[in-house]
């Protein structure tokens, strides 16, 4: 593996600088993932094995030069594949030696099920964040490859944009703005006594008015009563894998930040879950 860290030479740069990131740039806009890039050349020698490990950024892998050959394991298999602490030098990579696995030690390795394929010249495959790889280079060359590598989808959300539109019509205003007429009107026969036809059409608009209050009110109080069936609604939650994942990881990372010491993370959280839930 070669990280270049002083610039690259003007050949390098100019296959760089040919590659057709068209494609990708509009691959990267229909998923909605980060603008934000980064990339790693990995420059191999024959016979080289990358760990199973897995990444937080979503992956496209490209392969310049050579074979390799690749595993993919879903996210489900984290506890199947051991991955080392948070905060180890080995973090997000799996303690398991696929050549020699030790069974006695890990048992859970052997329910392990992944996908293989074997990657081409001017192929690229995607990985998706949080799911395992393994990889092997072929035997008998060198390899070359890219990584490019994206943050996630982002999640949007329009209700404060909706909220604060001008153009929001509701029961409320409306009822604003007849109060506002009514009141101009009155205001403009303050001058002379109303007649009995007047007044009576002064009666009945103030009537309409305070229905109208009734109905926003009632409608304010059922807005209410969804929002707490659905908040009741969103309280379980179904995770995808990666999700799954990526809340086990964030756990134990602000557990580890908090004290720098696996063997204190690990007490932690036995004495977090010691017969707690045991009859949930």
């Amino acid at each position: 593996m070669l990280y270049l860290q002083d610039g690259v030479s003007q050949s390098m740069r100019n296959d760089i600088e040919s590659f057709d990131y068209t494609w990708l740039l509009e691959l990267v806009s229909q998923l909605n993932w980060g603008k934000e890039v980064s990339n790693l050349l990995l420059v191999g020698m024959p016979d080289v094995v990358t760990p199973a490990h897995f990444d937080i950024l979503e992956n496209l892998y490209v392969q310049v030069y050579g074979r390799k050959r690749v595993i993919l394991f879903s996210p489900d298999y984290f506890r199947s594949l051991y991955p080392y602490p948070v905060g180890h030098p080995h973090d997000r990579q799996s303690q398991v030696d696929f050549e020699e696995p030790d069974l006695d030690k890990f048992p859970r390795f052997a329910e392990i099920r992944g996908m293989e394929v074997a990657l081409e010249p001017d192929e690229v495959l995607y990985i998706p964040n949080y799911w395992w790889h393994y990889i092997e280079s072929e035997s008998q060359s060198k390899t070359i490859s890219v990584n490019f590598w994206f943050a996630p989808k982002n999640g949007t959300n329009n209700t404060e944009d909706s909220e604060k539109s001008p153009n929001t019509t509701t029961a409320e205003s409306i009822t604003e703005t007849k109060l506002d007429e009514s009141t101009n009107t009155n205001n403009l026969r303050e001058s002379s006594a109303p007649s009995a036809e007047e007044q009576k059409r002064t009666d009945e608009g103030v009537a309409i008015v305070e229905t109208e209050k009734e109905g926003t009110e009632k409608k304010e109080m059922k807005v209410d009563e969804n929002t707490e069936d659905q908040e009741e609604d969103e309280q379980e939650k179904t995770l995808t894998p990666a999700q799954h994942l990526e809340l086990l990881r964030e756990t134990e990372l602000a557990l580890f930040k908090a004290t720098f010491n696996h063997k204190k993370v690990k007490q932690i959280l036995e004495e977090l879950l010691f017969k707690r839930f045991d009859y949930v």
